[in-house]
C-alpha cells in the first residue's frame, strides 16, 4: 500500500448475525513510501459459507495505491471478485 500514513491494516467482516474484526499494524517491509503489510486472522465459523469483503480503512481520506493483494486458506479455497 502506497500513501497509508497511519500504517495499520484492518479486516471487517460482517453477515445477518455476526461481526468480526481483525486491525493489524504489522508493517513487514516498507520500500519508499510502499508498505507491505501481514494481517493474520483466523475466520471464525459462522462466516465461512459467507461472501468475504477485504476492505481498508483509508481514515486520512487520502489516495492510496494498491498492488497485489494475496488470501491464502487452509483447507479454503477463494475466488477473487473486483468491485
Amino acid at each position: 500500500v502506497k500513501g497509508a500514513d497511519e500504517g495499520e491494516m484492518h479486516i471487517t467482516l460482517t453477515n445477518t448475525e455476526h461481526t468480526f474484526a481483525k486491525i493489524s499494524s504489522e508493517v513487514v517491509k516498507q520500500d519508499g513510501d510502499w508498505k507491505q503489510f501481514h494481517c493474520y486472522a483466523q475466520v471464525p465459523d459462522a462466516f465461512l459459507n459467507d461472501t468475504l469483503h477485504f476492505k481498508i480503512w483509508n481514515q486520512a481520506r487520502k489516495d492510496l495505491e494498491i498492488d497485489r493483494v494475496r488470501f491464502q486458506g487452509k483447507n479454503r479455497s477463494f475466488e477473487t471478485v473486483d468491485e
